[in-house]
């Protein structure tokens, strides 16, 4: 009965069989898979979270023209290191730093810890300061959002620091320091002893 019923699973066109389930002819399943071919295709994949952003490099930033609507065309992904931090007081400024280059990201957010690597989508700004006949400005990010932050790897096994008093007689000999008592602070009427 087993080995018969593993020479039909053989012999089954198993398309044929879902088409004929189904009444799907060749043409309808053909003409059915382009359209379902076409609406996923279509749909942005980013709504899923299955795409991965493009990345800017930090070297290729231009300053654009400074306007206050956030389309989605003036929204960049940077990935990067922190290498300094500006703490202010409601929000602060970090800066980035890739292959490429670095840049300063204004956040209101919390800040990210130096050395930590993190995903964001900002908005390119430029800070124009004309001086001398010169326009000194400076080109900065307005974070959006944190995407990503990926802690430092701190790994490395850390020794405990112990106070130890060598005495110059016994080179093998390690002793430790003794604590001062509190009460030796004191004068002596204000000490602790009854």
């Amino acid at each position: 009965m087993v080995s018969y019923s593993l020479a039909y699973l053989k012999t089954v066109n198993f398309s044929a069989l879902i088409m004929k389930v189904l009444n799907i002819r060749g043409v309808h399943g053909a003409i059915f898979s382009l359209l379902v071919g076409g609406l996923i295709g279509c749909t942005p994949v980013n709504y899923l979270g299955l795409a991965q952003p493009s990345i800017t490099p930090i070297g290729e930033l231009s300053p654009q023209p400074s306007t206050e609507s956030t389309s989605e065309e003036d929204i960049i992904y940077l990935e990067g290191k922190v290498v300094d931090r500006a703490p202010f007081m409601d929000s602060g400024s970090y800066q980035l730093q890739d292959q490429t280059g670095t840049v300063w990201v204004l956040t209101n957010g919390p800040l990210p810890q130096t050395g930590e690597t993190v995903q964001i989508t900002g908005k390119v700004t430029y800070q124009s300061i004309p001086m001398g006949g010169q326009d000194v400005g400076e080109l900065y990010i307005l974070e959006v959002e944190k995407l990503e932050a990926n802690a430092i790897d701190n790994t490395s096994t850390v020794q405990p620091v112990v106070d130890t008093e060598v005495d110059a007689s016994s080179d093998t000999e390690v002793k430790p320091i003794s604590k001062p008592d509190p009460d030796e602070f004191f004068l002596p009427h204000k000490r602790n002893t009854k």
